[in-house]
């Protein structure tokens, strides 16, 4: 019944009480433990400046005035006590020499400057001499916030560091690999961490960086997957997402009720269309406010049957939005366990203030246990962190210290903390370095529905994987009057790390009441019958693909490197593979998952002439196949090739001796299939072809 369901969630809340009171103070949240106090052996003083030889590649450069050096984790840099390699030291006339087998640093006294402290190479592997205060003018980019309000943006960060979105800095952060063969990582306005032993642990915000400067030079040349596998030694893996992330995802700003949901899923079902996690946008919640942690009962008036109906029955698994800044008002259903937690008295109905910065770990751990923890226990998955308030809220400072990449840090590790054997997934914007350890990103509402935007979206993918964070979702959104753009952008979507088809409320309010057949479309099932074929054969191609992708989400915690792979990762010393760009026309072309799979999405309309599309792709070094024709291609430094693409192409090439691992697909049972055991396990073997037999 209903009431016993009631009870049942308040002896939910209770054990929440004291789970969040025993754990909340005695359990460090990593997956893989701190560790920031580097080996004394990789250590060298000379005079204020303390310098940490990491690895072979990578020198921590610090300046202290007070000789007093951090050695506290930051949310980027969590270990430095690496494996220490071997190297000499030679002091002289106040200075000091560094050799490591592929870097030379100098460093000839005071105060850091171009005069005084600089790097050069060993050995040939592109990388060129560095000193203080140079200009990495051949950096590849990182990655922002999100495009919220932006459209396509450049992603230089000097020229957009001082724009703001709803309050909050775009958190921009250069590449950490760059055709000058070096990084400069600026830690020095960092906050340290509290102490793994200190009593507010979890690890949270103690104070900013005690040195003057603060610098990781990173000098890995041209071997840029090295540079990025370095860096998660430095800052901890890439976080590996349960594998329901790499499926279809299904998610829309409307009112939707219990009877929705169940309506949805069925016309998925129906139309042979995969889903694996279903997404409640913010109208889920009661209605005091933009922001809610309480089923909204007129909706759902027992949210426990309807997220075990999806979860039992279906196989989805289900996730909510949240916007936090309102706190906890006196009206949620779980107020009185949490103000007692946080020591309110007894009568009290005031909000509890949305604090998680400067003060402690107190309210979060609160809030995920006791407030949140009521929907966990319901049946939600996934926290969908809608953060858009402001980057002071919060009590944080701003820039560095932002609720955005806070919020992730306690929701992308709270089963760790608890000890619950369940790999922590959440959709959030990029809060800064060090979020790749909080997967899996969301890019914000895609700004227009045109074909500029869908084309910035590939490319913006591709440079965040410059930093760790190539598992973006984006909105995957058509507008009603062009449904070439809308089967391209699902198609796209097929073949990114992350499918996730969403209206931000474009099909209701103004638009569905002036007239709703001009509204965007996110039901695929009402595109027109040649679109819709199209957009399903991708989708069905991204779900048989569901193992390529889970391998590539484990190489990506193996090795750093995401899923989304510039072409520049492989041929660093071909311009060709440099060549991708935002413009709808560029060479928009990235590795997926795997050094197997090359993919160039179409991002440009078909000619009015003969309805097809014309894209140009370069075929790297080697044998490929070219999957919708099966012709074989044959590779090289400048191979450029260009051909009209159908609507339902999607321009993939398979690397000649590959085996691409498939799932069997069963047109009875199409939803939690991403989750479901592989039965059976099909591979897609594509043989060398000898040289006689090359069809183009």
């Amino acid at each position: 019944s209903r009431e016993e369901t009631h009870n049942m969630q308040q002896i939910r809340v209770l054990l929440c009480v004291i789970v969040a009171a025993f754990l909340g103070c005695c359990i460090a949240v990593e997956l893989f433990p701190y560790n920031p106090v580097a080996n004394s052996a990789a250590v060298v003083l000379s005079g204020n400046a303390r310098f940490t030889v990491l690895t072979d590649f990578i020198i921590r450069m610090e300046y202290s005035n007070s000789r007093h050096f951090e050695d506290r984790a930051t949310l980027a840099f969590l270990n430095r006590n690496t494996h220490v390699p071997q190297f000499q030291v030679s002091h002289q006339n106040g200075g000091v020499v560094i050799t490591t087998s592929h870097l030379q640093l100098q460093y000839t006294g005071g105060a850091f400057s171009a005069s005084s402290l600089s790097v050069k190479p060993r050995t040939s592997f592109g990388l060129q001499p560095w000193h203080y205060g140079q200009l990495d003018t051949g950096n590849l980019f990182g990655t922002i916030k999100s495009l919220d309000l932006t459209n396509v943006i450049s992603l230089n960060c000097s020229l957009i560091n001082n724009i703001t979105v709803n309050g909050e800095s775009l958190h921009c952060e250069y590449g950490l690999i760059s055709r000058n063969g070096w990084r400069i990582v600026n830690d020095t306005s960092n906050w340290g961490l509290t102490p793994a032993n200190a009593a507010s642990s979890p690890q949270w915000w103690d104070s900013v960086n005690v040195d003057n400067e603060d610098l990781y030079f990173f000098g890995h040349g041209h071997n840029y997957t090295r540079a990025l596998y370095e860096f998660t030694l430095l800052s901890n893996p890439i976080s590996m997402v349960p594998r329901y992330a790499s499926g279809i995802w299904w998610s829309r700003w409307y009112n939707l009720n219990n009877w929705d949901v169940q309506n949805i899923v069925g016309e998925y079902e129906k139309h042979d269309l995969p889903l694996d996690v279903f997404v409640l946008d913010m109208d889920w919640h009661t209605k005091q406010g933009w922001g809610g942690y309480s089923f909204d009962q007129r909706l759902f008036p027992n949210p426990a049957n309807t997220l075990g109906w999806l979860h039992h029955e279906k196989g989805i698994y289900t996730s909510t939005n949240l916007h936090d800044d309102d706190g906890v008002r006196s009206t949620e259903n779980t107020y009185r366990a949490m103000a007692n937690y946080m020591g309110y008295p007894s009568n009290s109905q005031n909000t509890i203030p949305f604090e998680i910065c400067t003060r402690n770990s107190s309210y979060m751990i609160g809030l995920e246990d006791i407030t949140q923890g009521a929907n966990y226990a319901a049946g939600v998955d996934v926290a969908w962190i809608d953060y858009q308030q402001g980057g002071t809220q919060g009590d944080c400072t701003g820039l560095v210290q932002n609720p955005t990449i806070m919020l992730s840090h306690v929701r992308g590790t709270n089963h760790v903390r608890r000890r619950e054997n369940v790999r922590d997934v959440v959709l959030a914007r990029w809060g800064g370095l060090g979020n790749h350890r909080y997967q899996v990103g969301f890019s914000g509402d895609v700004g227009t529905l045109n074909w500029a935007d869908l084309a910035f979206q590939p490319y913006f993918s591709m440079t965040a994987s410059n930093v760790g964070f190539g598992f973006w979702s984006h909105d995957l959104v058509g507008p009603w009057n062009d449904h070439e753009l809308h089967t391209r952008w699902l198609q796209w979507g097929a073949v990114s790390a992350v499918f996730r088809t969403h209206d931000r409320g474009m099909a209701s309010g103004s638009c569905a009441n002036n007239d709703p057949s001009q509204c965007a479309i996110v039901e695929i099932w009402k595109l027109p019958q040649r679109y819709f074929a199209a957009a399903r054969a991708a989708i069905h191609l991204r779900e048989k693909w569901i193992p390529v992708l889970y391998n590539g989400v484990r190489h990506a915690f193996d090795t750093g490197v995401s899923a989304i792979r510039p072409m520049y990762y492989n041929y660093p010393q071909y311009d060709a593979a440099y060549e991708a760009s935002a413009s709808p026309t560029g060479l928009n072309q990235y590795f997926f998952a795997s050094d197997d799979i090359i993919i160039s999405p179409v991002t440009v309309p078909a000619s009015t002439t003969n309805m097809m599309a014309s894209k140009t792709v370069w075929i790297p070094d080697g044998q490929w196949f070219e999957l919708t024709s099966g012709l074989v291609r044959n590779g090289g430094k400048s191979v450029m090739v260009t051909k009209n693409i159908d609507l339902t192409e999607i321009p993939i090439y398979i690397r000649a001796g590959a085996a691409i691992p498939e799932i069997h697909w069963d047109q009875k049972n199409v939803t939690g299939i991403a989750m479901r055991q592989y039965d059976p396990l099909v591979f897609s073997v594509y043989v060398t072809v000898s040289a006689s037999l090359y069809i183009a």
